[in-house]
């Protein structure tokens, strides 16, 4: 997205602004660990994001950069799809409420269809973004800080949504200990046993304490899955749980701080029948053919790959980056028990094709991404889970943001898949059959 954002501006301003960006995201992982420790004294300070952090402390190189982005006028075709993927994330995560933090603190409001001038809007249904020293400031600073607080953000969150290729953190201190475990040694995952116990009930952001090491480390796998894998763990339906951890997020001792239809091109839905299901079945988007969802079944295996828009990512490996695509991909592989399907072995992982690869795999299935290895975010092995293993889940029953969603049971495969994919309307193309 960063690149789409700046290719307006002028030459002078994006070499500011990518250093500008760059310096951002650095601040934000140097402190990533006060975030989480409550006798850091930078934990007091730096408890917002980078942008609004600079702000707050008057920094030079933001202030500068602010000036010379007004100068340049940033346009309505620059700050809508900014503004509009922020109110769409908001709505879809179900954060449609937001507080007026104006004259009013005790007035709230829907999120409403945005309208011009932008900053307008942002400032009467989401004031709370714009610094309160810059409420009042021309609409040409305003509109520039806006254009550099979502850009970075949405930087940011490209950077997060794929796993650290390297683990130096993980691998200081698991490197001998666990030298033994394949999961550990093939693909970086903690294992959870009696030593390292996984926690989640308790917390928002669900975490592994380690016994002998005494060190709490945080998980990249979501709440909602991590806590269907530790109920499913603990009524023995999972022998074998391995998890991926976040190398930015290990700390001493115990840590107890919490911060549409589409279509499809070939195939056949999915049903419980698992046997019978095709070799291949694609679904694609029909507002945007490049995402896709591959479902390739090879006897007692079944996994699932999902292709969204050309997304490019920079990523390497000692300061040697590269452009690649990255997909995520759920493999699973079956049995029976009373002819009834269960599921004994579950990863999920992300695939790293270079530009060429990705350009051949969009139509072909058995082209492989090579462009890096692949990055595991949790593996389950010997587990004896019902497909239809029912999970709590919630559904928008009207494209109406006032209606609230409605709680309801889904089957486990559908949960997984529904929390780890991006394209939640091929997910629940894929499965009508059965919800």
């Amino acid at each position: 997205m960063i690149k789409d954002n700046i290719k307006n501006i002028s030459e002078r301003a994006n070499k500011h602004f990518i250093k500008f960006i760059n310096r951002c995201y650095n601040l934000s992982l140097e402190n990533s660990h006060s975030l989480f420790d409550p006798n850091s004294d930078l934990s007091k300070e730096f408890t917002v994001d980078s942008v609004t952090w600079l702000f707050w402390n008057k920094d030079t190189q933001l202030l500068e950069l602010i000036k010379m982005l007004a100068e340049e006028n940033i346009d309505d075709d620059m700050l809508y799809p900014l503004l509009n993927k922020f109110r769409n994330e908001s709505i879809e995560s179900g954060n449609i409420i937001i507080r007026d933090s104006g004259t009013d603190p005790s007035r709230f409001h829907k999120h409403k269809e945005i309208y011009k001038p932008y900053e307008k809007w942002l400032l009467e249904y989401n004031s709370e973004v714009v610094p309160e020293q810059l409420r009042s400031s021309r609409s040409d600073i305003i509109r520039a800080y806006i254009f550099i607080y979502f850009t970075y953000i949405y930087y940011e969150k490209d950077q997060l949504l794929y796993p650290s290729l390297e683990q130096p953190n993980t691998n200081a201190i698991y490197g001998k200990t666990l030298l033994h475990d394949g999961n550990y040694n093939a693909w970086g995952l903690i294992p959870i046993d009696e030593d390292r116990v996984l926690e989640c009930e308790s917390f928002n952001l669900p975490r592994i304490y380690d016994k002998n090491h005494n060190k709490t480390l945080f998980t990249i796998v979501g709440k909602n899955l991590i806590e269907v894998l530790a109920e499913l763990k603990k009524k023995e339906l999972i022998e074998k749980l391995s998890i991926r951890v976040n190398d930015n997020y290990i700390y001493e001792g115990y840590n107890n701080e919490d911060y549409i239809c589409e279509a499809k091109e070939f195939g056949t839905f999915y049903e419980m029948n698992v046997n019978k299901l095709p070799e291949i079945s694609k679904l694609y988007s029909d507002d945007n053919y490049n995402k896709s969802l591959w479902i390739t079944h090879c006897g007692n295996d079944l996994t699932f790959e999902e292709l969204s828009e050309d997304k490019q990512i920079g990523l390497g490996k000692f300061g040697c980056v590269k452009q690649v695509v990255a997909t995520r991909m759920l493999h699973l592989q079956y049995d029976y028990n009373d002819k009834e399907p269960i599921i004994k072995h579950l990863d999920h992982e992300y695939i790293f094709y270079t530009l060429d690869e990705y350009k051949a795999r969009k139509t072909d299935r058995r082209v492989k991404g090579k462009a890096f290895k692949r990055v595991k975010t949790f593996k389950i092995d010997g587990s004896a889970i019902p497909f239809d293993y029912k999970c709590n889940s919630w559904k928008r029953v009207s494209s109406n943001p006032r209606v609230d969603p409605i709680r309801i049971k889904v089957p486990f495969i559908y949960f997984v898949l529904n929390g780890l994919f991006v394209n939640k309307d091929l997910i629940d193309e894929y499965f009508q059959k059965i919800l």
